[in-house]
């Protein structure tokens, strides 16, 4: 699936290669070599992204448009070191940072069928619940609840009536500042608790994010 999108993304473009970033992050070593194509209505980007922790490797390409200073979001999971990523506008991958290799990677079907998902831009952890920040293209900016271990979601902007200005963690609490239907600054604290009620009682399945 992925691999269409690519293709169509990066099929019949002349990109010129614009820049070379590395920086260090979770003790390892990223370097990304950025292409770009510009045209009066059009801008795209792709990019290489070499991974290295020692004697260990990690290479892939990503394409769309990416923070690539800072494209990972390190995420601590039962006790083991991940970076989870975007390699296009949409999905997720999620990479072990102590080897280096793909525990889970994710792209949404429903994109090559003209319909919008979910843009990822920025990635923490509640407990054992990964809190997603990010939008259906431009705006409005949403939270999303996502369990790895039942892979179900849950759209807490839908739940609470609040778009996202500002997410925090403290402890076991979601810390969460938006604006209401009325345009009203409003925040509210989530538990990890009340998350995991929502997302049993109405998660929904990953494949619709």
């Amino acid at each position: 699936m992925i691999n269409k999108y690519i293709a169509e993304y990066s099929e019949d473009f002349k990109y010129e290669f614009s820049e070379n970033l590395n920086y260090e992050i979770c003790g390892i070593i990223a370097k990304v070599d950025v292409w770009e194509y510009n045209s009066n209505y059009n801008h795209r980007e792709k990019a290489h992204v070499l991974l290295e922790k020692g004697d260990l490797k990690y290479e892939c390409d990503c394409f769309d448009r990416h923070r690539w200073d800072n494209m990972f979001y390190p995420l601590n999971m039962n006790g083991n070191e991940y970076l989870l990523f975007r390699k296009t506008l949409y999905g997720f991958t999620l990479l072990n940072t102590d080897t280096l290799t793909e525990t889970y990677d994710y792209f949404p079907e429903i994109v090559l069928n003209g319909e919008e998902s979910f843009i990822i831009v920025d990635a923490k952890m509640l407990g054992d619940v990964i809190i997603f920040d990010g939008c259906y293209w431009a705006c409005p900016y949403v939270c999303i609840a996502y369990d790895p271990q039942t892979e179900l979601f849950v759209n807490l902007s839908d739940e609470y009536g609040i778009t996202n200005d500002e997410t925090i963690i403290n402890g076991d609490i979601l810390v969460w500042r938006g604006m209401n239907g009325n345009h009203e600054k409003k925040e509210i604290t989530v538990t990890t608790d009340e998350i995991q009620r929502l997302l049993r009682r109405q998660g929904k399945s990953l494949s619709f994010l």
